[in-house]
């Protein structure tokens, strides 16, 4: 028996031993807070012997992130007291400068994957919006504790909260389907497609070298400009947001439904066909158009902001439970009923016991 409890009690103390050997190694390790090039910032893991040449040395050699926006210095450190440490302070280091701007850890690749993004997209929405769920739990709970007198007045009550959340649902999409690519260029891009014609226009450049000239990232540009003037001439033809241009509108139509058959020319032909006073006329009249979009784009976001706060998130269940609360009348109203006609069905059973007594 002493052997078995010998044999126990060392066997546990090599156990604490290992642990506590793993512990001092544990608090050995820090965490360094990398400041980088444009903003950036890496957290690092590394013994605490390291000195900071050496731990910004090691980030640009092992991490694609680091050699791409170099190291400046390390603006903080930790003593490791726990394993969630890491992942806590690169987590809080995402959401001060966000998660573009940040990497380390499990979070070290320069493209994150689409999980990752996910995960993280959920944890700062968790971050931004606690106190209103924290607000709009107490909303939902506050229907589960009022009383409802009928089927009727919860019927009442969930098509009125149904007819509200439809009309939040109806004006968000009436944004979304405005908004996109129109809210992306402004009056300033049209007066910078009429300067790139005005510089062009009449210039004897080869075709290859106007647009060699011409950078890739203002084509793509050009291109966008492009079809957001078609997405306009879509929008004067299917709604009526421009009652005070609708002339001129109808005298460029061919412009707005074909502009690159205006532009082009002058981007990448040498070929000017149109004069620079009609193409003025034109662009003023689109940044008329543009103009009017963005100011119905922020009467929508208005619109919106006039719901009440998490109305997409909170409205499911509040519904939830008064479905519920209707099940339960409804239940109880079944329970009368039954009871209602047993005690009819007793009272035919007397009535019938009394008549028969008569006749004898």
């Amino acid at each position: 028996m002493s052997e078995i409890s010998d044999i126990s009690i060392n066997s546990y103390l090599k156990e604490e031993n290992k642990k506590q050997e793993k512990s001092k190694d544990y608090h050995q390790k820090i965490i360094s807070v990398l400041e980088l090039e444009q903003k950036r910032y890496f957290i690092y893991i590394t013994d605490s012997s390291y000195d900071i040449t050496r731990i910004m040395r090691e980030c640009e050699i092992y991490y694609d992130f680091v050699k791409k926006y170099k190291p400046i210095n390390i603006i903080e450190q930790y003593i490791i007291q726990d394993e969630f440490q890491l992942i806590n302070i690169i987590k809080k280091y995402m959401f001060l400068y966000g998660y573009e701007y940040v990497r380390g850890g499990p979070y070290f690749e320069e493209t994150l994957t689409s999980e990752q993004y996910k995960i993280i997209d959920l944890e700062m929405e968790y971050f931004e919006n606690g106190d209103i769920h924290d607000y709009s739990f107490k909303e939902i709970l506050s229907y589960e504790y009022q009383e409802f007198g009928s089927i009727e007045e919860i019927d009442r009550e969930i098509s009125q909260i149904n007819n509200i959340y439809n009309k939040y649902l109806f004006e968000k999409s009436r944004l979304l389907n405005l908004r996109g690519s129109i809210e992306q260029i402004n009056s300033a891009d049209i007066l910078w497609l009429y300067d790139i014609c005005e510089i062009n226009y009449n210039r004897i450049i080869p075709d290859n070298e106007l647009i060699n000239n011409f950078n890739s990232n203002y084509i793509q540009k050009y291109k966008n400009i492009i079809e957001v003037i078609k997405q306009l001439n879509i929008l004067s033809e299917t709604t009526d947001f421009f009652p005070n241009i609708n002339i001129q509108i109808q005298e460029y139509n061919i412009y707005l439904k074909y502009p690159e058959f205006v532009f082009d020319s002058y981007i990448y032909h040498n070929k000017i066909g149109d004069s620079l006073e009609t193409l003025l006329i034109f662009c003023n009249l689109i940044k008329g158009m543009i103009d009017t979009i963005h100011n119905r784009i922020d009467e929508y976001k208005y619109d919106l902001l006039t719901h009440t706060t998490d109305i997409e998130w909170k409205t499911p269940r509040i519904i939830y439970i008064l479905e519920e609360k209707k099940k339960d009348q409804e239940k109880k109203k079944d329970q009368e009923k039954k009871k209602d006609q047993e005690i009819k069905k007793d009272d035919q059973e007397a009535e019938s016991i009394n008549n028969e007594g008569c006749t004898i």
